[in-house]
């Protein structure tokens, strides 16, 4: 395949980019989202929006700049004039902190991302699944969608070529950040996130899609029906009754503090089944050492092994 077939209806180049960029946030007027600038923030400031945003997230900043950025769009929309009146307003209205983490979460990610990560499923799924019993895989932050929908992409085209039927595999995506698990749930792409699939998969990808007679593209229903998303906090404890086959939690740990990531990672280890298998991202590092019950299968790839 060498292209997605053109579409009608092309937004402005603003909006477009926007939307590429992932910047493009609901209910907010576009015509803000675009304004240039930075508002300044003052030590105090500072230390009073760290405290709040990274003890509900996890996420560290590295100073004042990096905050201000993530967070400069939010006083824009909001029409104020500086960071002392929005956390007067965070203060008056606590409804307010779920904007502020939805500001400064990171989103990044595109369908088919490292596909040697879904090759391995496959492998993992034909020496592992058990007709007798569920077999369960969590994206864990899993933005917008793409991932999780990647995987059951993955699953679906496995299962058809073993004559497996798909309610023995269970998909859940979850995220921290609830406007973005919207756009999971609404399972609608446009064109820009279509065209950063790596090459190999597009066409596998376009399979799976459905034009909706413009520049967007949604995820067909019997693939939208595979995941179950929803909202969970990575900071708060593993919300799972029964074990878990498979994790992918990629490009998440490097967001956090070691101790933090000590914590998940172990809760991680707690709700994986033995010989479950946990999935980083590829340029992560190991949070904890190896002895805690973890092998090494390459590719930023964990078996747990007690």
């Amino acid at each position: 395949m060498t292209g997605l077939p053109s579409g009608k209806g092309t937004p402005s180049i603003k909006k477009a980019d926007a939307l590429c960029a992932g910047t493009l946030p609901l209910n907010l007027d576009p015509a803000l989202i675009m304004t240039d600038g930075t508002y300044e923030m003052d030590d105090r400031q500072f230390s009073v929006l760290q405290q709040l945003l990274t003890d509900r997230t996890g996420i560290r900043f590295r100073g004042r700049t990096h905050l201000s950025t993530k967070l400069s769009r939010r006083l824009r929309a909001l029409g104020l004039a500086d960071y002392g009146q929005y956390i007067s307003l965070i203060r008056k209205q606590p409804g307010e902190t779920a904007h502020a983490i939805e500001a400064v979460t990171t989103n990044e990610t595109f369908f088919f991302r490292d596909g040697i990560h879904l090759g391995a499923l496959e492998n993992y799924l034909d020496r592992h699944l058990n007709p007798t019993r569920t077999f369960r895989i969590w994206s864990a932050a899993s933005s917008s969608g793409e991932e999780a929908y990647s995987i059951a992409m993955t699953v679906h085209a496995w299962s058809a070529k073993r004559e497996i039927p798909l309610h023995m595999v269970r998909i859940t995506g979850s995220d921290i950040d609830r406007s973005v698990l919207r756009r999971a749930v609404e399972g609608v792409y446009h064109r820009c996130n279509i065209e950063r699939t790596p090459a190999d998969y597009k066409a596998f990808l376009m399979r799976y899609l459905e034009q909706d007679g413009g520049d967007c593209f949604s995820i067909k229903p019997h693939i939208k029906t595979m995941v179950r998303f929803k909202h969970f906090n990575l900071t708060q404890p593993l919300p799972f009754s029964r074990a878990l086959d498979v994790i992918f939690c990629r490009n998440v740990f490097m967001y956090f503090g070691q101790s933090l990531r000590n914590e998940i990672f172990t809760g991680m280890h707690r709700v994986l089944r033995p010989g479950g298998l946990l999935v980083m991202g590829l340029c992560e590092p190991m949070p904890i050492e190896l002895p805690l019950g973890f092998k090494y299968a390459g590719h930023s790839m964990y078996v747990k092994t007690e």
